[in-house]
């Protein structure tokens, strides 16, 4: 179907190029016939520059907002592996990590747990940021039944577009009445990542990144995710090598005591 069928009497096309690689074009119709005037053409030029002007601020404020981006996330990535050699500040370097896994992706929420194999015990409450439809949740003790016990024996990171039809984390088979996280926040996406000793493999942690729009993370982004995963992996060993040591030295201070 063409314009004059549409009801198009008389068109002006004017092009602008806000860059080399970027052009678009300003048009004006009538629907009747209609001649244009110099004067008329004159201003409709000034408004395509105008136009072309808007776009390459917008192209140079997203340059912008992006180099800060970058900027603030190598800055922060960098407290944070500082702070690696600081173990006994290690839920303020689990908090910076939450911060920047939660600022990199743009999600909802993001949850860390501890985890002791040993003792087969998750810290509570975990590390979080942002906001929490039910934060008073994460104060009660983890349940035998909860999701946690079955996630934290996964071995690479899983990542659910669809989560409330996922089978661990949607439903509790024993307790059909009792809301599981995904329910309770309204997760509609997340992504899991084990935090794995890197030496024997021992579980240590989970790392939930949540969503309450459906989203697919990208490869780099799952990239990302899995970096700051490891990088808080170090941070947990290093605190618990530290803890370690400081009994090691009270046993030894105990023991020259009692000789």
């Amino acid at each position: 179907k063409s314009i004059f069928d549409a009801g198009v009497r008389a068109i002006a096309a004017f092009p602008f190029y806000p860059n080399s690689t970027a052009q678009g074009v300003l048009y004006i119709h009538f629907w009747r016939e209609h001649e244009f005037s110099a004067s008329e053409r004159e201003i409709e030029e000034l408004f395509a520059r105008q136009m072309a002007i808007a776009i390459q601020h917008y192209f140079h404020l997203r340059s912008v907002d992006r180099l800060r981006a970058q900027l603030w996330s190598v800055s922060r990535l960098q407290v944070v592996l500082q702070s690696v050699t600081a173990p006994f500040l290690v839920d303020q370097v689990l908090t910076s990590i939450a911060e920047l896994v939660q600022y990199s992706v743009d999600a909802d929420s993001v949850v860390l747990y501890q985890y002791f194999e040993d003792a087969r015990r998750f810290a509570t409450p975990p590390i979080t940021r942002g906001y929490f439809l039910e934060p008073a949740a994460f104060k009660q003790q983890i349940r035998g039944d909860s999701a946690l016990w079955a996630l934290i024996k996964k071995s690479s990171i899983e990542t659910c577009v669809d989560a409330p039809s996922h089978p661990v984390l949607a439903a509790n088979p024993s307790a059909p009445t009792s809301k599981r996280f995904v329910a309770r926040e309204k997760i509609r996406s997340v992504t899991i990542l084990p935090l794995k000793s890197p030496v024997t493999s021992e579980a240590i942690g989970l790392l939930f990144v949540n969503f309450r729009q459906q989203r697919e993370l990208d490869i780099a982004e799952v990239s990302a995710l899995g970096a700051l995963a490891s990088t808080a992996a170090l941070a947990i060993l290093a605190a618990r090598a530290h803890d370690e040591v400081l009994r090691g030295e009270s046993r030894h201070t105990r023991e020259l005591r009692a000789f």
